[in-house]
């Protein structure tokens, strides 16, 4: 198969991403958990420079302008797909139950094993456990968002959980296409989800639906 220039540009600008959701992650867990750490709080870790990259993320990037809380979104459902044990310290568990953290959210991939980030994944590192800030968050699912509006991010919710916060991040598959192989970023993406696949593998029939 050949590696394409646009996969290189594709593959370099996600790279940098993951890794920005990495330092994210890890400064985050560590704040919470009262543990020294690089930074007073994650947005002040700034996401990479890609507006003079020729990848289809940073086409997407400078198209949408996503804030700080949306990109981090975007990034987090996108992970699974690319970065999936970039997420294996949400399983983690809570010495005093030995269950998971309840605050960590997600859900199990049955199949694979690898942990799927779910609404109340995206709220606990954007609301650091005040109430404000994770009701300001749950706007980013609503129908009148442009996740919603541009079909960039779907939640998926699994019969058996159907509880608030519980529905998987997903991306529609052929945005997740062009952000890889290259196909080309249209309007109007495309309704099947990926999350919807992996939301199956994990025990449950998932249904696909736009933000809120």
């Amino acid at each position: 198969m050949e590696i394409t220039d646009l996969i290189k540009a594709n593959s370099r600008d996600l790279s940098l991403e993951f890794q920005w959701l990495r330092r994210i992650v890890d400064t985050h867990l560590k704040l919470h958990f009262g543990q020294e750490a690089d930074f007073a709080g994650i947005s002040e870790i700034q996401p990479p420079d890609v507006g003079n990259s020729d990848s289809n993320w940073a086409a997407l990037v400078r198209k949408f302008k996503p804030t700080f809380e949306e990109r981090l979104a975007l990034v987090l459902a996108l992970a699974p797909c690319m970065e999936p044990r970039l997420l294996d310290v949400f399983f983690t568990r809570n010495p005093i139950s030995n269950r998971p953290f309840s605050e960590f959210g997600g859900i199990s991939d049955g199949s694979a094993g690898g942990f799927i980030p779910t609404e109340e994944t995206l709220l606990f590192l954007l609301s650091d456990g005040q109430l404000d800030r994770r009701f300001a968050a749950q706007q980013l699912f609503l129908p009148s968002h442009f996740f919603a509006r541009e079909n960039l991010l779907t939640l998926v919710r699994e019969d058996r959980l159907n509880l608030p916060m519980t529905a998987v991040l997903s991306v529609p598959a052929a945005l997740l296409a062009s952000l890889t192989h290259g196909q080309p970023l249209k309007p109007g993406i495309g309704t099947d989800t990926v999350a919807g696949r992996v939301s199956g593998g994990a025990g449950g029939g998932g249904q696909a639906q736009n933000p809120g």
